[in-house]
């Protein structure tokens, strides 16, 4: 997609629910945009081709809209990244576990270093909070902060357990943001857990 003349970040939802108008499949609403596009393709070549040619189009469309002034487009802060993983951490990340989060961290990371982005305040506060897990938490030899979460855990990893390492990122997240003088930074009105809870059994 080099060379191309759009962002190629985008909300994977907001491109989904394009997708259903685009379809006429608004009832429809439990398929994904992969299964939208592929259910009108002809095999499995054909999707994977259709799928980028549609999200060129989708995102032209929206370029239309979303530019500012200056011609730069809207980016969330990190504190928003992070809010909204925390808020539908499904949708950012395909599954609640703690490994996809740190994947997805890395891989945001890798970008803004390759691409020389400005680090914004959150940023530079998720480096301290990685380095207080690994003085104030790690309570053994050195070891990565990641490392550190997912031992305390009991290497249970999915978001769906209260005691899992998911969950134990956020909590950790808070009791830091509260000894810097910000307990509800990083915090959303309604959470995964707070969801699974009103979904029911």
């Amino acid at each position: 997609m080099e060379g191309q003349p759009y962002d190629w970040e985008f909300d994977q939802r907001e491109f989904w629910s394009w997708l259903e108008v685009r379809f006429h499949s608004q009832d429809a609403a439990a398929l994904n945009d992969a299964v939208i596009i592929s259910s009108f393709a002809r095999n499995d070549a054909d999707a994977f081709r259709e799928y980028f040619a549609l999200l060129e189009e989708f995102l032209e469309q929206r370029s239309s809209y979303e530019c500012r002034a200056d011609g730069a487009i809207d980016r969330k802060d990190f504190v928003g990244l992070i809010k909204a993983i925390r808020e539908r951490p499904a949708l950012h990340l395909g599954s609640i576990t703690f490994r996809g989060l740190c994947a997805y961290l890395a891989g945001d990371e890798c970008a803004y270093r390759d691409l020389n982005c400005s680090e914004d305040s959150g940023r530079v506060l998720f480096e301290e909070f990685k380095l207080w897990i690994e003085k104030e938490k790690n309570k053994a030899l050195p070891r990565k902060w990641f490392k550190v979460v997912r031992f305390w855990s009991g290497d249970v990893d999915y978001g769906t357990r209260t005691s899992g390492a998911f969950t134990l990122f956020f909590h950790w997240l808070d009791e830091f943001a509260a000894k810097v003088g910000e307990p509800k930074l990083f915090q959303v009105e309604v959470d995964w857990i707070e969801r699974l809870r009103q979904a029911g059994p």
